[in-house]
């Protein structure tokens, strides 16, 4: 008994190291996002535009639909431009990336070990990963499907709602986008 115990135990560390191998070979990244948010088939919210990210820290997801939005994440702040209310909120970075987790662990793969047991299928034209959280609600958990370089990520809650978010990696990462300054007259709003 504890021999199966001990090679299960194996087993998951090495899907796990699966993942987080697959992932952490992405030092940068940058395309176009579609993000979902559907409960019991219905669609609630869609957005969409691009993004950046450049490992460790670097983040800009610059959302054009259905109205305009900015996050830059600088690796001090995050900075989350709302042209539509004239506002800019300045927030702690490494406090906030722990809040969204679809998008901290692209940037942090080695956080995927510690929160999730992870399961992988491995299709012929395509990888599963199937995460569920070691400590929330049993059914909180995230389908990752990896297809010609390509991510549609699905995060189920205890509630219901499913968040969908499709990555199409198609551009050259810039440097530039990391950094941020308010556009004049904006008001800036700093959280700690």
């Amino acid at each position: 008994m504890r021999l199966f115990v001990v090679l299960l135990v194996i087993g998951q560390a090495l899907l796990a190291k699966d993942l987080v191998d697959y992932i952490s070979q992405m030092d940068d990244a940058s395309g176009q996002f579609l993000l979902e948010t559907i409960d019991d088939g219905d669609v609630l919210s869609t957005s969409s535009g691009s993004f950046s990210l450049k490992k460790p820290n670097f983040l800009y997801w610059q959302q054009t639909l259905p109205v305009e939005r900015l996050i830059v994440g600088d690796g001090h702040w995050l900075w989350i431009d709302d042209p539509a209310l004239n506002q800019t909120q300045k927030r702690v970075y490494d406090t906030e990336m722990t809040q969204i987790p679809l998008l901290s662990w692209l940037v942090d793969s080695k956080k995927l070990e510690d929160q999730y047991v992870i399961r992988k299928e491995d299709h012929h034209t395509h990888l599963v990963f199937y995460l569920t959280h070691r400590l929330g609600p049993d059914d909180d958990s995230i389908v990752i499907t990896i297809s010609d370089g390509n991510y549609h990520i699905i995060q189920s809650d205890h509630i219901g709602i499913d968040t969908h978010l499709m990555l199409t990696f198609d551009q050259p990462t810039r440097q530039y986008e990391f950094g941020f300054i308010p556009p004049l007259g904006r008001d800036v709003i700093v959280q700690q």
